[in-house]
Parts: C-alpha cells; sequence; structure tokens
C-alpha cells in the first residue's frame, strides 16, 4: 500500500498556519519570525515531510521557459584512489543525507567499472542522471568523454587541472593559521612542518604560502625558523620513516604540523611519541586512516568538516539541477567550508 505524500497543507493545518507561510519557511524567508520557522521545520521533521523535486523542477520550467531533463538523480563520483578513503566515506555521508533532505534520489557510480569515460556517460544519461558530484578534483583528460551539456556539476575539492565546474573547497590558509596560532599561543617557540609535496597542487601552494607568512611572523616574536621537511608519495615508507628520523633529531621541534593524520604514523615508526617526545598537530584529521585508533588515541589537528562539505555541496548542486543550470559555468564559484580546531591527545597543554 503506498504511502501518501506529507504536504505542506499538512504542516500548515499542524501548526495552524496558512500554506504560503510554510513555503516560505521551509526555503528560510526572513519575512518569517525565526521562532515561526522553527516550528514549521520541526513540524515538517516530524510528519516526515519531503520536497517533490518534480514540483520544484515545474515552477524551474515555467521561470526559465527551459527545457529540462526527466531524472531526479545525483550521482556520486568515485575513482579507484579515492573510493574507499575515508575522506570520501565522509563527504558521501553528508551529500546522500542532504539529498534525501531535498528530495532527490542518491547513486553511488564508480568510474573504475567501466572501460572509458565515454561509456560511462552514456550509463550516466540512461540512468537519467542529472547532477553529477565528483569526490575529488579531476583532470580534464580523465573527463573527456562527459557530455556536460547533459549534466550539473560540482566538485568537491580544487585543483589547478580540473575543469572548471563549482567547487566546495575546505579553507587551506585558514588551517594552517589556526594551529600555528595556538602552538604559539601555549608556548611553542620551535614549529616544523612536514609536508607531501606532490598532494593536491592548489593545497600545497596555499600551505606554502601561509607557512612562510607564519614563519615570518612568528620570527619578529623570536620563533625559529625550522625548514619544512618535503616527502614525496615515490619515496617507499622506510625512506619517508628514514627522512623524518633525521629531520626532527636535526631540528628537534616541538610542534610538528602534518599534512595529514598518516605524519603520525611515521612519526611513531621512527619512534617518536607524541606527545611525550614533541606535539602533532594534523592538517587533515581523520583524512586517511592511521594506528592511533589501536593505540587509543586522538591526533590533534583540523576538522574539515567533510560531512558539512558534502551537505553543501548537494545543496549547491541541487539549485543548479532546478534552475536547468547544465554544462560546465563560464565562472566557477568556490565555496569554502570553515573547518575546526579539535583538541585530541596528541598536542601539549604548555610549552617552557
Amino acid at each position: 500500500m503506498r504511502v501518501p505524500r506529507v504536504s505542506m497543507k499538512d504542516i500548515a493545518e499542524k501548526v495552524g498556519v496558512d500554506r504560503s507561510t510554510v513555503s516560505l519557511a521551509l526555503k528560510n524567508d526572513p519575512r518569517i519570525s525565526e521562532k515561526t520557522r522553527e516550528r514549521i521545520h520541526e513540524a515538517a521533521k516530524e510528519l516526515g515531510y519531503r520536497p517533490d523535486p518534480a514540483f520544484k523542477i515545474l515552477g524551474a520550467q515555467r521561470w526559465k521557459s527551459r527545457e529540462t531533463t526527466t531524472g531526479f538523480v545525483i550521482a556520486f563520483i568515485t575513482h579507484p584512489e579515492s573510493r574507499n578513503d575515508p575522506a570520501t566515506q565522509l563527504y558521501r555521508q553528508g551529500a546522500r543525507q542532504r539529498a534525501e533532505e531535498l528530495g532527490f534520489s542518491f547513486s553511488d557510480f564508480h568510474v573504475g567499472e567501466y572501460p572509458s569515460t565515454t561509456r560511462a556517460n552514456q550509463v550516466l544519461v540512461n540512468r537519467g542522471v542529472s547532477g553529477l558530484l565528483f569526490a575529488r578534483p579531476t583532470k580534464e583528460e580523465e573527463l573527456e568523454g562527459y557530455d556536460w551539456n547533459q549534466f550539473s556539476s560540482i566538485t568537491l575539492g580544487v585543483d589547478y587541472f580540473q575543469p572548471k565546474n563549482h567547487a566546495v573547497q575546505h579553507n587551506q590558509s585558514q588551517n594552517l593559521h589556526m594551529l600555528w596560532a595556538e602552538a604559539a599561543r601555549r608556548g611553542a617557540k620551535r614549529i616544523g612542518m612536514i609536508l607531501r609535496q606532490d598532494q593536491g597542487s592548489f593545497d600545497y601552494v596555499n600551505t606554502i604560502s601561509s607557512l612562510l607568512y607564519e614563519q615570518q611572523q612568528g620570527s619578529q616574536d623570536g620563533m625559529a625558523t625550522i625548514p619544512t621537511l618535503k616527502l614525496f608519495s615515490s619515496q617507499d615508507y622506510t625512506t619517508q620513516v628514514s627522512e623524518v628520523g633525521k629531520w626532527t633529531k636535526l631540528h628537534d621541534p616541538q610542534v610538528i604540523i602534518g599534512y595529514s593524520d598518516a605524519v603520525y604514523d611515521l612519526l611513531a615508526e621512527a619512534e617518536i611519541k607524541s606527545p611525550k617526545d614533541l606535539s602533532f598537530l594534523s592538517l587533515k584529521k581523520g583524512y586517511q586512516k592511521t594506528d592511533t585508533i589501536a593505540e587509543g588515541k586522538e591526533i590533534s589537528g583540523i576538522d574539515l568538516n567533510l560531512e558539512k562539505a558534502g551537505e553543501i555541496a548537494t545543496s549547491m548542486l541541487s539549485s543548479q539541477i532546478l534552475q536547468n543550470e547544465r554544462d560546465l559555468p563560464k565562472t566557477r564559484l568556490t565555496h569554502l567550508v570553515e573547518t575546526s580546531f579539535v583538541e585530541g591527545d596528541t598536542f601539549r597543554k604548555k610549552f617552557r
């Protein structure tokens, strides 16, 4: 037996307002008081209200007088190197939840299962997919088979090589400043940094620029300027451990800021304990799997709020779909997501 869809009229009757008030409140229109908006949102959630994309598409057609597709599906696009990593799973969780709230279907789509992007494009079109949500920046040559006229699209992350679709990105400059300022506040005078030089070029360039600024400002306050250790993914694990050990012994940092949680494992392998020997802070907390869970520790550092990024990206993508915005935009919009500091167990409370 089919369950009737909850309507705005149902919400209006429950709250004791008219339907137009419900419509405006669900759009968070400031003309409706915050208290009334909260009551309406609570009632909508309690009743299980889900907006019907078909009605929104119809409205968009009348307003824009354009042709639109008949599918209301968002495809979450993954590639072999990112399909199962923790960051992708967090992005996916936020994106799926938001898609369901907006009344869209959400489908996982792994490009590696198809012989070419041309074939992948055909499958996406046949499945009635309207929007493509890329789980990471993708090189243009990897996307040559896509017919962008068929889709709205958005990417989680930014890099110089990707096509100019809209993007959602964490605030990398803010991340480093947040960690540096907190370490300085606790009295640290020797802050070192370990980066992977072939990490996403956009992140790398922004991090290096921010680091130079922090070191310049810190030198004026008597802080040591420690050369950055740059690792490469082409190096084997043993070599990376050796480089970390030698660099740490030579420069004796009180705090190490690492490109991700993976640096913690390199330190552990080099028999450097955190926070006993030094403090460790991660620029991308939870971005990669580490041994800290087995140790019962939580790494200190930046929570990138990846689930929230997935939610925001889905909201932006759904807006494009409903307004029939297909193809790559002439001007790319990038939404920066605010991040937050997590205390964790690898950061000393105070430095002498």
